[in-house]
């Protein structure tokens, strides 16, 4: 352990605290609603891409193949209504997730606020203040990209790939 993790933390004895997600998960508790939203249209996003393809296959077996045109129209209104869902559902699911994830980050930045408040003296006598700063402006930074941006394509990708594996099952 590092001389300034021994000051932040009171002494050597100082035992690392297991409490990183159960705080993350209570700092998102009071949001729950907001998550629920969130998780709901993310998962309709991913329904609805994986539909677009049958819905297409639909189209070419039961319009074009047999020269049916209702088919082929049902079949274009229904791929349209998809296209609509999936550009409204998207988006939100960008504002619900980037919400939370900006409500995440002001609780986390008031709480590393707080907490280098409730550091002595000593510790800053030891420490470069400037630099304690510049490093946690930066994490929090890189800790907002990837709540705001990588976090949703990650799990919109393991949905589409869940859902493309079952449905192939499904379909073969």
């Amino acid at each position: 352990m590092s001389a300034m993790q021994d000051r932040m933390d009171g002494g050597s004895e100082a035992q690392p605290r297991g409490d990183g997600m159960r705080g993350a998960l209570q700092m998102l508790a009071p949001h729950w609603l907001v998550i629920l939203i969130a998780t709901v249209s993310v998962s309709l996003v991913a329904g609805a891409n994986l539909a677009q393809p049958i819905v297409i296959q639909r189209a070419i077996d039961s319009g074009l193949a047999t020269g049916n045109s209702d088919a082929l129209v049902t079949a274009s209104i229904v791929f349209i209504v998809l296209a609509v869902a999936v550009y409204v559902f998207q988006a939100v699911s960008i504002y619900t997730v980037t919400w939370i994830g900006q409500r995440f980050i002001r609780d986390l930045r008031v709480r590393l606020f707080s907490h280098l408040q409730r550091l002595s003296m000593s510790f800053y006598d030891g420490e470069n203040s400037g630099r304690l700063v510049a490093r946690m402006t930066a994490d929090m930074v890189a800790l907002t990209d990837v709540l705001n941006n990588g976090f949703l394509m990650v799990v919109q990708a393991m949905l589409l790939l869940v859902g493309t594996v079952v449905l192939l099952f499904i379909l073969s």
